[in-house]
C-alpha cells in the first residue's frame, strides 16, 4: 500500500533528523515487493520498567535519573518542533543489560512535525497516556508529551497508573480532570518535591503543564541531596511489578486490535495511512 509507505517514510524521516544520546537512532530501511524493514540501533537492555521491576533495591534517585534521560529525549524533540505523541513505558529502552545509564526514547509511528498554522486534531494514542485535550479533540502540540511524561513519573515512583479505569468513560473522565489520587500507602515516603513535579505536568490546562526545559529545572530534578537520592521505593516494587505485567497483557491485546482493525479497513479501502484512533482494552 502506497500509504503504508508514505507513513513509514515520515516516522524514518523524522528519526533520522534527531540526533540524540537518548533517542533511538535508525541506521537505514529498505523494501522489497513484500515488507518494508526499518534498521534501528540494537537496544540489549530492553524496556526500562523490565530492568526495573527485575532490581532488589530501588530508590527515588533511581527513578530520578530515568526519568530525566527522558526528559532531555523531549525536550529535543520539541527543539525540533516535533511531537512525539506516543510516550508510555514500552517506548523507553535500556542500551544494555548490565548498565541503566544509557535510556532511549523510541517509536515514531505516531510522532508529527507542527507545522505553522495547521491545526493537530487526533484521537490516536495509548488510552493510559493520553491528554486532556486529546480526550476533549482539541488542538493538539507539545504539551501532550509532558502529560504524558506526567503519567510516566507517577508510575515510576508510586507503582500504578493515575487514571486507569476498566470502564474508559470513566477513565477519560479523570484525564480530562486530572483526577488522581496520591494513596498514602504508596506516596508517604515519596518526596513532596517529586509530587509537586508530577502535579504541574497533570494539568489540564495545556498552558499551565511545564515544558520538558522547565521539568528539567524543576527542585526535584535538581536535588542531589542524598537523602533524595537514596529514598527507598523497594516497597513499591510489588505494585510496579503487577502494573509491569498487566501493560504487557494490555500491549499485546492492543496490538491485536489495531492489527485487525487496520486489515479492515484496508479491505475497505477506508484506511488512508493516517492515525488509528485509540484502542479500547480498558476490559483487561
Amino acid at each position: 500500500n502506497p500509504l503504508d509507505v508514505e507513513a513509514f517514510e515520515r516516522e524514518y524521516r523524522l528519526l533520522k533528523s534527531l540526533n540524540h544520546p537518548n533517542i533511538i537512532t535508525a541506521h537505514g530501511y529498505f523494501k522489497d515487493p513484500d515488507k518494508i524493514c526499518m534498521v534501528l540501533e540494537f537496544m540489549e537492555g530492553g524496556e526500562l520498567f523490565d530492568s526495573i521491576v527485575e532490581k532488589k533495591v530501588y530508590t527515588e534517585g533511581m527513578a530520578r535519573h530515568a526519568f530525566q534521560m527522558m526528559l532531555q529525549a523531549v525536550r529535543h524533540i520539541h527543539s525540533h518542533n516535533i511531537i512525539h505523541r506516543d510516550l508510555k513505558p514500552e517506548n523507553l529502552l535500556l542500551s544494555s543489560k548490565d548498565d541503566d545509564n544509557t535510556l532511549k526514547v523510541c517509536d515514531f509511528g505516531l510522532a508529527r512535525e507542527l507545522k505553522e498554522e495547521e491545526e493537530l486534531i487526533s484521537r490516536a494514542g495509548t488510552p493510559d497516556y493520553i491528554a486532556p485535550e486529546i480526550v476533549q479533540s482539541r488542538p493538539l502540540g507539545k504539551p501532550v508529551d509532558m502529560w504524558a511524561a506526567g503519567v510516566i513519573l507517577f508510575i515510576l515512583l508510586g507503582g500504578y497508573s493515575p487514571f486507569h479505569k476498566r470502564e474508559k468513560a470513566i477513565m477519560f473522565h479523570r484525564i480530562s480532570t486530572a483526577h488522581y489520587t496520591f494513596h498514602p500507602a504508596r506516596w508517604a515516603h515519596i518526596s513532596d518535591e517529586a509530587k509537586d513535579l508530577i502535579k504541574k505536568l497533570l494539568q489540564v490546562n495545556e498552558d499551565s503543564r511545564l515544558t520538558a526545559e522547565e521539568a528539567l529545572c524543576h527542585p526535584w530534578m535538581q536535588d542531589r541531596e542524598e537523602a533524595v537520592q537514596q529514598r527507598d521505593l523497594s516497597g513499591n516494587l510489588s505494585q510496579l511489578r503487577q502494573f509491569n505485567a498487566m501493560r504487557k497483557l494490555r500491549a499485546s491485546v492492543r496490538v491485536i486490535i489495531m492489527a485487525n482493525r487496520m486489515k479492515k479497513m484496508k479491505e475497505s479501502g477506508k484506511y488512508d495511512g493516517g492515525d488509528v484512533q485509540l484502542v479500547d482494552d480498558s476490559q483487561l
